[in-house]
C-alpha cells in the first residue's frame, strides 16, 4: 500500500446440545466492568459440602454413626452444593430445554441415593459445582485485561473552555474538537491531536501490551487509553467517546465473546446427539439384561448400578467446558499482548494458513519517513517542488504526507494553495492556479502524458513525482526503515512452517525488493493499486492458498476483507481495520503476526487434546461399567474429574 507511488494512499479516510452452567457465563460481559469475579469464596459452600461428605463417609465407616443419620447428614452435604444446579436445571426445563447436563447430574444423583451409594450421589453434584466455578475462575481472568482497562480510564475529563478555564466534564459529555488536558500519570480518555510545542513520551502498555513509552509529536494522534509519562499534555479531540479507539477496541473484544469457533460449534453439534445417545444406551442396557437374564438371577441393583455409570459418562461438560475455555483464554491471552481477535473463530482460520503477505510502508518499515533529496526539473526550485508537494499532501495524515508537511514546515515554505484534490489510481491530482497537479508515481505521470526522466530508476527511495499544466516539476525523493523486528518475524513464521511470506506493496520495485532481501521474505511485488493486491490474492486462494494478510487497516480494506485471515496493524484499530480486519494490533510491531498465529495453534491444540482425552477415558469408562467392570466412582471421575483435569490442563498450556 505503499505510499511512495501514490497507489490507493489517498482514499478520503486513509483507508445447541448442552448448555453447561459453567460455560453459560464463560462469555458474559466480556467489555464489562461488572463486579462479578469469582472468588475464593463461591467455593465455600462446595469445601463445606466436601467435608462434611468426607466426615460422614469415616464416621459411617468406623460405625459411629448409623441408621438414618448418615442418610441425613449426605443430603445436607448434596443440598448444600447441589441446590445452585437444581435451581439452574429448573430454569432451564422451564424453557423447554430437557437435554443438559443439569437433567444427567440431578438424575444420576437421584439414582445414586436410590440404590444407597450416598457418597457417590454427593460426589456427582459436588465434583460438577466445584468445576463450574473453576472455570469461571479461569475465563474472569481472561477477562481482567480489558475489564481493567476499563475500570481505571478517568471518570471526568478537564476540558478547556474558549477563555482558558478548566471545567470537569463526564468523557461521554465532550463534544468533538474540544480542547483537553491531561495530567502525568493519568490516562487519556479520548483520542486526540497533541498540541505544543514539544514531543511527549506516552506510556502505551495498556493498549499495545508493550513497556516501551511512545514518543508523539505535536499534530500526531493519541489514542484514548494512553498515559502522558513526565507532564501536562493538551489534547484537541477527533471523536466523541463511543467513537475512540478504546470504544472500539471494547466493541471487538464483545464481539469476539459472541463469535464461536469451528471447534466450538462442532463439538456442540456432537452433544446433540452425544448426550441423548448415551442415555438412550443406559436405558437399553437396563432393558435389555432385564429382558434376557431370568427373573430369578436378574439382579436389578447391579444393572441399575451400571446403567448409572452411563448415565453419569453421558454428561460432555469436560468437552464443552474445555473448548470454549481453550479459546476464550487464548483471546484474552492475545488481548493482553495487544491483539485483539473479533471471535474465536478466526483461531481456527489461523490455523489453516500457509501464506502470509505483508503490506510494506508502516507494517514492515517504521512509516516515519526523511527526505533524501529533491530533484527539481530544469527551471524548478526546491521550494516551489515542496510548496506544490505540501499543498496537494495537506489533508493526508499518511506518514509519506506528514513528512513532505514537515520537511516544508522546517524550511519556512508555505503550502500552495490547491482545490478539488482527489484521489486516482497511483495518486493525487488536484488545481493549482488554473492548472491540474499531479502528485504521485511514474504510472501517474505517464498515464497523464508527462514525461518523466529515467535517472536512477534503481534507487531504493520511495519517490513521489510532480507535474503541473502538463509539464514535469521534479521528484521528491524518502527513505523508510525496516523494522527492528520484521526480520525475526519472517524467521518465526518460516520455523512454524509456513514457506509463503511476501510482500505486495505500492511503492516502488527497487524499494520493495530491498526490504524483501533484508528481512528475508519469499516474494515481493511492487508498484501495485489495491485493485491489482486485490487480483493477486483473488488469484493465489484460487490455487488454493489460505492467505493471511498483514496491512495498516486503512487503505488495505479489499486485500484485508479477501484475506482468509486479515490483520491490521498500527494506529490501534482505526475505522477501516475494525469493519474489515479480523484481528487488530494495537502496535506496530510485527512480532506480534508469529505470536498470534502461535496462540491460535495453542488454543486449537489444547482444545483438540481435551476432546480426544474426554472422549477416550469416558468411552473406556463406559465399556467398563457395562461388563460391570467400573465403580460409580469411577464415572463420577470419568465425568467431573476428567472435567477438572481438561480446565487445569488448559489453564496451564495457556497461561
Amino acid at each position: 500500500m505503499s505510499h511512495c507511488t501514490h497507489d490507493h494512499t489517498h482514499s478520503p479516510h486513509h483507508e445447541g446440545g448442552c448448555h453447561c452452567h459453567c460455560n453459560s457465563h464463560s462469555h458474559d460481559h466480556v467489555h464489562s466492568s461488572d463486579t462479578h469475579k469469582p472468588s475464593f469464596k463461591v467455593f465455600i459452600p462446595d469445601i463445606l459440602s466436601g467435608l462434611l461428605l468426607v466426615a460422614t463417609a469415616v464416621l459411617a465407616h468406623l460405625n459411629v454413626i448409623s441408621g438414618a443419620l448418615p442418610l441425613c447428614l449426605f443430603l445436607i452435604s448434596a443440598i448444600v452444593t447441589g441446590l445452585p444446579i437444581v435451581i439452574d436445571g429448573f430454569a432451564e426445563w422451564r424453557r423447554g430445554d430437557f437435554m443438559n447436563e443439569y437433567t444427567l447430574m440431578i438424575l444420576a444423583a437421584i439414582g445414586a441415593f436410590w440404590i444407597g451409594e450416598y457418597p457417590e450421589g454427593v460426589a456427582v453434584l459436588l465434583f460438577y459445582s466445584f468445576g463450574e466455578k473453576l472455570q469461571d475462575r479461569a475465563s474472569e481472568k481472561a477477562r481482567a485485561h480489558i475489564r481493567g482497562l476499563v475500570d481505571k480510564m478517568p471518570k471526568t475529563v478537564a476540558v478547556e473552555s474558549a477563555d482558558g478555564s478548566i471545567r470537569e466534564m463526564q468523557p461521554k459529555d465532550v463534544a468533538e474538537g474540544s480542547r483537553i488536558r491531561v495530567k502525568p500519570g493519568m490516562r487519556v480518555a479520548l483520542d486526540g491531536v497533541l498540541e505544543g510545542d514539544d514531543a511527549i513520551s506516552f506510556d502505551t502498555s495498556a493498549i499495545t501490551g508493550e513497556a516501551v513509552p511512545r514518543t508523539v509529536t505535536p499534530g500526531e494522534a493519541v489514542q484514548s487509553g494512553l498515559i502522558p509519562v513526565d507532564r501536562e499534555v493538551t489534547l484537541t479531540t477527533t471523536c466523541r467517546l463511543e467513537d475512540s479507539s478504546l470504544s472500539r477496541i471494547l466493541k471487538t473484544v464483545e464481539e469476539a465473546a459472541e463469535a464461536k469457533s469451528h471447534t466450538e460449534t462442532l463439538i456442540r453439534r456432537i452433544t446433540r446427539w452425544y448426550t441423548p445417545a448415551v442415555i438412550a444406551a443406559a436405558i437399553l442396557l437396563f432393558a435389555v439384561a432385564w429382558a434376557v437374564i431370568p427373573a430369578a438371577d436378574f439382579a436389578w441393583q447391579t444393572w441399575f448400578n451400571r446403567a448409572l455409570i452411563l448415565l453419569v459418562c453421558a454428561c460432555p461438560c469436560a468437552m464443552v467446558i474445555s473448548v470454549p475455555l481453550s479459546y476464550f483464554m487464548s483471546l484474552g491471552k492475545a488481548s493482553a499482548h495487544g491483539v485483539l481477535v473479533k471471535g474465536s473463530t478466526y483461531f481456527d482460520a489461523m490455523c489453516g494458513v500457509d501464506t502470509v503477505l505483508f503490506d510494506k510502508t508502516g507494517t514492515l518499515t517504521t512509516g516515519r519517513f526523511r527526505i533524501d533529496g529533491c530533484r527539481p526539473a530544469d527551471g524548478i526550485s526546491e521550494e516551489t517542488l515542496l510548496s506544490l508537494a505540501a499543498g496537494m499532501e495537506a489533508q493526508s495524515s499518511h506518514p509519506l504526507a506528514q513528512s513532505v508537511k514537515d520537511a516544508a514546515a522546517e524550511r519556512g515554505i508555505t503550502a500552495a494553495a490547491v482545490d478539488d484534490v482527489t484521489t486516482v489510481r497511483h495518486g493525487l491530482t488536484a488545481r493549482h492556479e488554473g492548472k491540474t497537479a499531479l502528485a504521485g508515481s511514474r504510472r501517474l505521470l505517464a498515464d497523464n502524458g508527462v514525461d518523466v526522466p529515467q535517472d536512477d530508476t534503481q534507487t531504493a527511495s520511495t519517490e513521489i513525482h510532480l507535474a503541473l499544466g502538463g509539464e514535469y516539476m521534479g521528484v521528491i525523493r524518502l527513505t523508510d526503515e525496516i523494522k527492528p523486528t520484521a526480520a525475526e518475524s519472517i524467521r518465526l513464521l518460516h520455523r512454524m512452517g509456513i514457506r509463503n511470506i511476501g510482500i505486495l506493496s505500492g511503492d516502488r520495485k527497487a524499494a520493495v525488493q530491498q526490504a524483501a532481501e533484508a528481512i528475508g521474505a519469499d516474494t515481493c511485488l511492487a508498484e501495485l493499486s489495491p485493485e491489482e493486491k486485490y487480483g493477486v490474492m483473488k488469484q493465489l486462494k484460487a490455487e488454493g492458498r489460505r492467505i493471511a494478510y498483514v496491512g495498516d487497516g486503512i487503505n488495505d480494506t479489499p486485500s484485508l476483507a479477501l484475506a482468509d485471515v486479515g490483520i491490521a496493524m498500527g494506529t490501534a484499530g482505526t475505522d477501516a481495520a475494525m469493519q474489515h480486519a479480523d484481528a487488530v494490533i494495537a502496535g506496530d510491531d510485527p512480532a506480534r503476526v508469529p505470536q498470534l498465529l502461535h496462540i491460535a495453534r495453542s488454543a486449537r491444540r489444547v482444545a483438540i487434546t481435551n476432546v480426544v482425552f474426554a472422549l477416550s477415558f469416558k468411552l473406556i469408562v463406559m465399556a467398563l461399567g457395562a461388563c460391570g467392570l467400573a465403580s460409580l466412582w469411577m464415572a463420577v471421575f470419568a465425568d467431573t474429574g476428567v472435567t477438572l483435569i481438561t480446565i487445569i490442563y488448559t489453564l496451564l498450556a495457556l497461561k
